[in-house]
């Protein structure tokens, strides 16, 4: 594979620390170009304040104490596992107004999906959290559309240590997606993502080391003011339209593809690294 590395004759990676790890291990000069997984522009409608109606709808329907607009819905869309501060979420949430309520999409394992049911019960947590691990990718959207934050937490414990140390949150889909959706984010104090956050200042970023209390905080402010949801959600949409879209990220791999191509001594073959 690394032979095959220092043949190609285009590279590229989903994040900068991606693309220097991929330089070190291909062994050449050359920086990678970084090409990060922003979705499609046409991904998702422009976002709307009021969110679109159909997830609070669904979620009063099976028993949400939410009003037709009061309230917040906190999404965490994938990765539904015991790494991503969901635990901390739900003591958190314990200490916080009952309209405020956590759905996670995602396939949890049956026994990780035991612990968070026992974990609602010790937090009191009914008709706060929600599981759907099966939905079509219709509805998937409409979740994103009608969430008012994103939950990206990712801890780096346990069996994901090593794989968090080598992939940073700017490599996953989750970021892009709530960007699409014009969600203000929770995020945390990964020093990887310490200049995408000034760059983009619509994350609220938690301690690890103090997570559920910062959770706290953090989804008590956004939860109680609707403008502020609104005004980093607009952040986030406009740094995906301007840059962090797949169009304009894949542009320049596309170009580089397109001359090596058009090159007689080249066109040896591509190379993508991500996470």
């Amino acid at each position: 594979a690394v032979d095959r590395l220092k043949q190609a004759d285009v590279l590229w990676a989903s994040d900068s620390f991606m693309a220097q790890s991929l330089r070190d291990l291909a062994g050449v000069r050359a920086m990678p170009g970084v090409c990060h997984v922003g979705k499609p522009l046409d991904f998702l409608p422009p976002p709307t304040w009021p969110r679109d109606p159909w997830l609070r709808n669904r979620l009063r329907a099976e028993g949400a104490s939410l009003g037709p607009v009061e309230g917040c819905v906190v999404l965490r869309a994938g990765a539904v596992g015991p790494e991503g501060g969901i635990e901390e979420t739900f003591q958190a949430m314990e200490h916080l107004p009952k309209d405020i309520v956590f759905v996670l999409l995602g396939r949890p394992s049956d026994s990780y999906r035991q612990t968070l049911e026992r974990l609602k019960d010790k937090y009191r947590l009914e008709h706060r959290v929600f599981i759907w691990p099966l939905l079509a990718d219709s509805d998937w959207k409409r979740c994103l559309q009608g969430a008012d934050v994103g939950h990206l937490i990712h801890t780096g414990r346990g069996v994901t240590q090593r794989a968090h140390a080598l992939n940073s949150a700017l490599s996953t889909v989750r970021l892009f997606n709530y960007m699409a959706a014009g969600l203000p984010i929770v995020g945390y104090d990964d020093p990887r993502l310490s200049t995408f956050y000034q760059e983009v200042p619509c994350v609220r970023d938690a301690r690890l080391q103090n997570l559920a209390f910062d959770l706290r905080t953090i989804l008590g402010e956004l939860s109680s003011e609707p403008s502020l949801r609104e005004k980093l959600g607009r952040i986030a949409r406009h740094a995906h339209e301007s840059k962090y879209n797949w169009e304009h990220q894949f542009a320049p791999i596309l170009d580089a593809i397109t001359r090596t191509s058009q090159t007689p001594a080249l066109g040896q073959g591509i190379c993508q690294a991500e996470a």
